[in-house]
């Protein structure tokens, strides 16, 4: 009687389990079929990242990596204003930090940096800026001679020529994380809708 008690209770908790068990592997299924597993870093494409960085002197350099192209490694400018005597006797000049629209031109870049519309000109190529104030009590002899000055980078990918990589850390993070939402939130709707289910049975039970 034990055993059969026993049984009617394995049955039960295994027709329970069921559903879950079957969110968890088709989801997994699904991840694994995008090549986004959740729980091994994947080898992913990465194309060859160009940075162009420039300045107001006419400085140029380019250098190539392997880095996949985010937040990180955005488009941006920095103008730098000249120092100014306030009325508190304090030195204080204008930085601004530009995020540049993506697809903005080497050319567009390179003349703005050099010319006297800078910081007018790199707003018609930016998507957002922050403005804020750098501060000195006395000025050096440098300082006093420096002029307006600008700093650029630009990034630009090339699909043609690309590496498979092992993707980060951070990124397997990510997917794990989508994973396992992703889970929790199709198993509350089952147990939702299981006990929405049960509540409606017992309802006309009682009737």
């Amino acid at each position: 009687m034990k055993k059969i008690n026993n049984l009617k209770i394995n049955r039960k908790v295994l027709k329970k389990a069921t559903p879950y068990v079957l969110v968890a592997g088709i989801s997994f299924a699904g991840f694994t079929a995008l090549h986004e597993s959740p729980f091994k870093r994947e080898l992913v494409k990465t194309p060859e990242l160009t940075k162009i960085e420039y300045d107001s002197d006419g400085y140029e350099r380019k250098s190539k990596s392997y880095e996949k192209k985010d937040s990180g490694n955005s488009n941006k400018a920095t103008y730098k204003g000249v120092w100014q005597k306030d009325n508190d006797g304090k030195y204080r000049r204008t930085i601004v930090e530009y995020d540049l629209k993506d697809n903005v031109s080497e050319d567009s870049v390179k003349k703005i940096v050099t010319s006297d519309n800078a910081s007018y000109d790199l707003d018609m190529i930016s998507k957002d800026k922050e403005t804020y104030k750098e501060e000195k009590d006395e000025l050096t002899e440098n300082d006093q001679k420096i002029k307006p000055y600008v700093t650029a980078t630009l990034y630009e990918e090339n699909e043609a020529n690309y590496i498979m990589k092992e993707e980060s850390k951070r990124r397997l993070a990510s997917k794990l994380g989508a994973f396992i939402l992703l889970n929790i939130s199709v198993d509350y709707f089952i147990f939702y809708e299981q006990e929405e289910s049960k509540k409606y049975v017992k309802k006309n039970k009682d009737k």
